[in-house]
């Protein structure tokens, strides 16, 4: 058995050296169930070059932004547990400086799952790094196309990032398709209010025309103005004060003729419009 207990002393010193390799999960990396010959503790074995087996077990096991994110987004957590793994992967951002750390698959979940967990402020945050990895840093070293890489070291042109793009007109822009209609023929206009940003202006060419959607900040105001393209119609959120709105009505909010206000939703005066050219003007979200 001084044999066994010398193999196996060395396979553990092995584990040891690799859970060492990261410096912040090491102290927490625990070795388990160790077996030769698939028993535990055996007192004897016949077998001149025996099988060992282990587990290592973690705190961290699946802390990682893509794991976390890829659940989120494909419905895998359960209901009662989303809140909790979407704040704990916040937690992960900012404990990482604010940055991504996702590969090509991975950066998709991460923009969509913080997105549809109300945390597109942390997808700016990202966005608006100018530091490794971030799309700020091609732009810092002239890149005028996505890079399949964050060092640059592959192709200079390639697409594998690119959801970052959608999220502009998503999100920034606020254009969005709606689920349960087909090529645009209904669509929601829902711009979110991130970071610095005083303006933008978004379109998109869609089946039946040109969709537009630019907003611009103003003093305490708020500027949205939108085109619905003929045979089409829309659901246009507006940011607006919603203690305004709640006590005072849609009547705080300039439009023009032809809109419907259809409810007060979060920081929004929700509208429904058909096609045509509209402009709306609200006391900013405080």
């Amino acid at each position: 058995m001084a044999g066994f207990a010398a193999i196996l002393l060395i396979q553990m010193t092995t584990v040891s050296a690799l859970a060492a390799g990261s410096a912040q999960l090491a102290s927490d990396v625990q070795v388990a169930d160790l077996r030769c010959e698939y028993m535990v503790d055996p007192l004897g074995i016949d077998v001149a070059q025996p099988r060992l087996s282990w587990k290592l077990e973690s705190p961290w096991r699946g802390q990682r932004q893509t794991a976390m994110s890829c659940a989120l987004y494909h419905g895998l957590v359960p209901g009662d547990q989303r809140q909790k793994v979407l704040d704990n992967l916040v937690t992960m951002i900012e404990k990482n400086g604010g940055h991504l750390d996702a590969g090509i698959l991975g950066t998709k979940y991460l923009i969509d799952s913080l997105t549809a967990g109300g945390r597109a402020d942390a997808v700016y945050t990202m966005a608006t790094k100018t530091d490794y990895p971030s799309w700020g840093r091609w732009i810092a070293e002239g890149a005028t196309t996505l890079w399949e890489q964050w060092d640059g070291n592959a192709s200079r042109n390639h697409i594998m990032f690119g959801d970052i793009s959608a999220w502009f007109y998503q999100v920034l822009g606020g254009i969005m398709p709606d689920s349960g209609a087909v090529g645009f023929k209904h669509f929601i206009i829902k711009p979110q209010l991130l970071g610095d940003v005083k303006w933008v202006r978004a379109q998109h060419e869609s089946m039946c025309g040109t969709i537009k959607s630019t907003w611009e900040i103003q003093g305490d105001k708020f500027n949205l103005k939108v085109a619905v393209p003929v045979s089409t119609t829309a659901t246009v959120y507006v940011p607006c004060d919603r203690h305004r709105v709640g006590s005072q009505g849609p009547n705080t909010i300039r439009t023009d003729d032809h809109t419907r206000f259809v409810r007060a939703e979060g920081s929004y005066a929700v509208y429904e419009v058909e096609s045509g050219s509209y402009e709306f003007t609200s006391p900013l979200p405080r």
